[in-house]
């Protein structure tokens, strides 16, 4: 039986982040700010889902099926992220997670903090570019980090999973993407000595 469908390998996937936090929830950053390629293990999923309401389960319809329902909500879900943490995507994760970071130092390299913002129940929201062929290209704004595991093996890299969860926004559409950064020493990979699994549980999308 023939399908309409083509296979293609993961590495064919494409993934940017911005560095950059939205001014505000439904204020998608431009291309311009998406600037950092990413490498993951090309297992992440962007999931759109649609939350709806119906009749199914009413009386008086002589039916058991619904005879009338409506889409009531829409979110957007980016699972399955797993990659090697570089200098660059450790600050990235815990900035974005967490909201608050301090810098302190004189000159590189500069020490950050990173706390929990406290003064809003407002996660933070930033923008995605997520490519799955060269046909399906989607830009998803409105996103936060959800949540954040660091493993920690005997041998090599530090590995990172995160998953992010937004408001339904997607927009269709190629963009040019920028340079994929030069891979970090395994030096610089190994410098965290302790892991653990930091949520922002009592925040969500949009407040």
């Amino acid at each position: 039986m023939p399908l309409n469908f083509v296979t293609q390998p993961k590495f064919a996937r494409n993934l940017v982040l911005s560095t950059s936090q939205q001014a505000a929830w439904n204020t998608a950053l431009g291309t311009t700010y998406l600037t950092q390629a990413q490498r993951f293990d090309g297992s992440a999923i962007l999931e759109l889902v649609s939350t709806r309401r119906s009749d199914i389960a009413a009386a008086g319809k002589q039916t058991a099926f619904a005879t009338n329902g409506q889409v009531t909500m829409w979110d957007t879900k980016f699972s399955g992220f797993k990659a090697e943490v570089s200098p660059w995507l450790a600050g990235w994760l815990f900035a974005m997670l967490m909201g608050k970071d301090t810098v302190t130092g004189s000159g590189s390299p500069y020490t950050h903090t990173m706390t929990f913002d406290e003064s809003t129940r407002t996660a933070i929201p930033t923008t995605i570019y997520v490519e799955d062929t060269t046909a399906i290209a989607q830009t998803v704004p409105d996103m936060c980090v959800n949540d954040v595991t660091l493993t920690i093996n005997d041998l090599g890299a530090i590995m990172a999973e995160m998953s992010m969860i937004g408001t339904g926004r997607v927009v269709a559409g190629s963009m040019t993407q920028p340079s994929l950064p030069t891979e970090a020493t395994s030096s610089d990979r190994t410098q965290w000595r302790r892991s653990g699994r930091w949520a922002r549980a009592p925040r969500s999308p949009g407040g």
